[in-house]
């Protein structure tokens, strides 16, 4: 799609296109790409050159060769509630700003996020990475975050010192 505006892309199965999954073209703005099934594709989904204020979310993205969500040159888009699994760059963000991540399940992905060049964009604690080799790549240094497991881990320590202190049992 290019120039395109105001649409819904939702509740489709998108597979072995050889290329893109869903792209956004040049000054696509104020879509709504949701529900949707994407595999076995290049990209994923993709909103390319001044793409902006898109929102992308509750997609199952799995299996692309490169990126499963690649924003470049797009600029304010919602990026969220996504399972992104088993791509090169679970979500790759290149020469783009001031855009939001949140709520995303990013799994077995070579990079989980990957930011080129790109700068003031929100990536929200409420992402859940797992079993990637790097979850958050920003081009000079890579961020390991705490994984799942451990998280409830830490949560059943506190939940048992809580109930030890107030001397409850469950």
């Amino acid at each position: 799609m290019q120039k395109s505006c105001n649409n819904k892309i939702n509740g489709n199965i998108i597979t072995e296109n050889g290329g893109f999954g869903i792209v956004l073209w040049e000054m696509s703005q104020y879509n709504l790409i949701s529900k949707n099934t994407i595999l076995n594709n290049i990209k994923g989904i993709a909103l390319r050159r001044w793409s902006d204020n898109n929102i992308v979310s509750e997609n199952n993205i799995s299996k692309n060769s490169k990126a499963g969500i690649y924003l470049t040159y797009s600029f304010k888009n919602n990026v969220s509630k996504n399972n992104i699994a088993n791509n090169t760059f679970g979500i790759s963000l290149e020469d783009s700003s001031d855009n939001t991540i949140s709520a995303n399940h990013v799994t077995g992905n070579r990079y989980g996020i990957y930011l080129y060049d790109s700068s003031n964009n929100t990536i929200i604690s409420d992402n859940i990475f797992s079993d990637n080799n790097e979850d958050i790549w920003d081009g000079s240094r890579t961020f390991k975050t705490p994984g799942f497991e451990l998280l409830l881990v830490v949560y059943a320590i506190l939940f048992s010192l809580f109930c030890k202190k107030n001397r409850r049992t469950f």
